[in-house]
């Protein structure tokens, strides 16, 4: 009897034993199965789809109900999922996958090490990010015998791979130390009228601000085209496309004059070059007529059916060589775009340029011969019989072996902004600016800082405003629509100092007698201000509540504390650190102006706030 019971216990057991151990091998099956499904998303480059593949098979592999094969398998989910983070426009959610793959295997590759750096960068890391990318350099000069570093889908050269991790190592530094000392200004994003999930970038705003031209793509056309829009109540209408210069190419409209008469393009015409288009004035037609969305001179609405080309063009202005155009008015508005001629339109790229103010100088972008190396910017003086000279470099104070692009000569004539990956860069292209002495002699180029630049590309900077405060400029910056996006930036007149310790910041909240509620007409300046502070990290604040002089000391010390308290807990809801926010009530003593009129205790019902640190990130 014994026996027997004991026999039927080994049976269910070694039943039991068999059963775990089919289910475990069912679920390292399904593991390898969505991990296959997943990769072709990543391989795909269908980052989205593949982002939550990857999440839930990694949030089933970590409460255990699948399992891996291999811990390669795990890591390299791990790493796929960070770079699906690091190709989109989330790219600071990248950190902890690779952090994560990185601690499965310290040593798996060089360039696992180099784009954790790149997640630490965007986490405002940035000497942690230093350190990562100085490994990946130690770790590529350890002699294997192999010339190439290879990961996925990544082939590099050991020494390309060591240079531009070096280039990195510069960038992270160069943004701990602008972005310690950000700039006084609001960065505004366009929003979705203009900006989509795809690329919108060059504006061109016209002399009296109510015509943005710019790059982007519409009606799910593969190509980009030019688009235009205009301003209605403070706001700008939906874009629409600009018929008259689009083709089945990729045309770019890139400058337009002072007086509106004058336009250059960028079409991708062999190698890609520029053009010029004009306004007859002989029409009648004047730059006001921009504003007309029927207007002869736009032919926005008209429907003109597009010229046919038998040349299949780029989806990315990268991918091809272009060329600058002018484009001038004809008696039937703007002009067939001309070429700027021969020595401007070169067997190279020439891809944006701008006019001075007087329609003389023509500053443009080549990638050809004779430069400190790729896209360098050149300058061209016409002569009598309104040709362009001989262009000359601007030499090493402006350009650099890196890339500069997008020069707009501001409308005083000494100021030219552009920009480039070298010099001082944060990381990508960062917005610039050089004075310009005797039309020819130009000053060490400056880099714009934060918030202005970033991380990411920041280019196209163009201001039509005589104290250079209000511009636009493109960035790929996370938090935008997506893709490249268009934004506004107000910076504050006569406050151009980088920000410090006790700077009284140019926001307001304002509230009505008695009361601790946030006003509805006080919202765009507490949205200011969380924009503000949501792009320079390492400014910490102190909300200042205020009130006017009717009433008792108590009572407008506890009502000046409310105010503060209203705006740091609306501040702290909308994902600021409580760490950098103080907040404090001083009643009535501190008045803008004398509580001597009705409207000097209005203006006194309100909080400041002033800066109370300034850290490096």
């Amino acid at each position: 009897m014994k026996r027997f019971f004991y026999l039927l216990i080994v049976l269910l057991l070694g039943g039991a034993v068999a059963q775990a151990q089919n289910k475990k091998v069912n679920e390292t099956k399904q593991a390898e199965e969505a991990l296959k499904r997943a990769n072709k998303l990543f391989d795909n480059e269908k980052y989205g789809r593949a982002i939550e593949m990857y999440k839930d098979l990694l949030g089933t592999v970590a409460s255990g109900q699948v399992v891996f094969a291999d811990r390669k398998d795990e890591l390299g989910a791990h790493l796929r999922l960070g770079l699906c983070y690091l190709y989109g426009d989330e790219q600071s959610l990248a950190l902890q996958p690779l952090k994560q793959a990185h601690l499965i295997n310290p040593d798996f590759s060089p360039i696992l090490d180099f784009h954790l750096g790149d997640a630490y960068v965007y986490n405002r890391k940035y000497m942690e990010a230093v350190q990562s990318y100085q490994s990946a350099i130690d770790k590529t000069k350890k002699d294997d015998g192999k010339k190439y570093l290879e990961l996925l889908h990544d082939r590099v050269l050991k020494e390309d791979f060591v240079k531009v991790s070096n280039k990195r190592i510069k960038e992270a530094k160069n943004a701990k130390e602008l972005m310690g000392t950000p700039l006084m200004a609001r960065i505004h994003n366009l929003g979705p009228k203009i900006n989509t999930k795809a690329n919108e970038y060059a504006p061109i705003i016209s002399q009296d601000n109510s015509i943005l031209i710019f790059t982007g793509s519409h009606d799910k056309n593969e190509h980009e085209d030019v688009l235009i829009s205009h301003t209605k109540n403070r706001t700008w209408n939906a874009k629409e496309p600009w018929h008259h210069f689009n083709s089945k190419r990729h045309e770019s409209a890139v400058f337009l004059s002072l007086d509106g008469s004058r336009i250059l393009v960028y079409q991708d015409r062999g190698n890609g070059n520029l053009y010029e288009s004009s306004l007859n004035y002989s029409t009648k037609s004047t730059a006001s007529e921009f504003s007309g969305g029927n207007s002869t001179i736009t032919g926005v609405g008209k429907g003109k059916k597009r010229r046919k080309r038998k040349k299949r063009r780029s989806k990315n202005l990268k991918d091809v060589k272009g060329s600058v155009s002018a484009s001038a008015k004809s008696k039937d508005g703007w002009s067939k775009p001309k070429s700027l001629g021969k020595h401007i339109n070169s067997k190279y790229r020439e891809t944006s340029g701008c006019l001075s103010p007087d329609g003389n100088t023509l500053f443009f972008t080549s990638d050809r011969p004779g430069g400190l190396g790729g896209l360098d910017i050149y300058m061209s003086v016409k002569d009598k019989k309104g040709r362009w000279g001989k262009p000359v470099n601007l030499g090493s104070k402006v350009n650099t072996p890196h890339d500069e692009e997008a020069p707009f000569m501001h409308a005083d004539g000494k100021t030219l902004y552009f920009s480039s990956t070298g010099h001082n860069s944060m990381g990508g292209f960062d917005i610039f600016k050089s004075a310009v002495n005797n039309g020819k002699d130009f000053s060490q180029a400056e880099n714009m800082g934060s918030p202005i630049n970033s991380q990411s590309n920041d280019m196209y900077f163009v201001s039509n405003d005589k104290g250079h405060a209000v511009a636009y400029f493109s960035s790929d910056r996370p938090g935008g629509v997506g893709g490249k996006d268009l934004y506004r930036v107000i910076m504050n007149p006569g406050s151009r100092q980088k920000i410090t310790e006790g700077a009284l910041l140019s926001y307001r909240v304002f509230f009505m007698y008695k009361k601790a509620e946030m006003h509805k007409k006080s919202l765009p300046a507490a949205k200011a201000l969380l924009t503000f502070l949501k792009n320079n990290p390492g400014v910490s604040i102190e909300v200042s509540g205020h009130t006017d002089d009717v009433g008792s000391n108590s009572n407008n010390v506890a009502l000046s504390q409310q105010r503060a308290n209203v705006v740091y807990n609306w501040l702290v809801s909308k994902g600021i650190e409580k760490e950098r926010l103080v907040k404090k009530g001083y009643g009535a003593k501190v008045p803008i102006i004398p509580n001597e009129t009705n409207y000097a205790r209005i203006v006194n019902r309100r909080t400041d706030f002033r800066v109370v640190s300034v850290t490096q990130q």
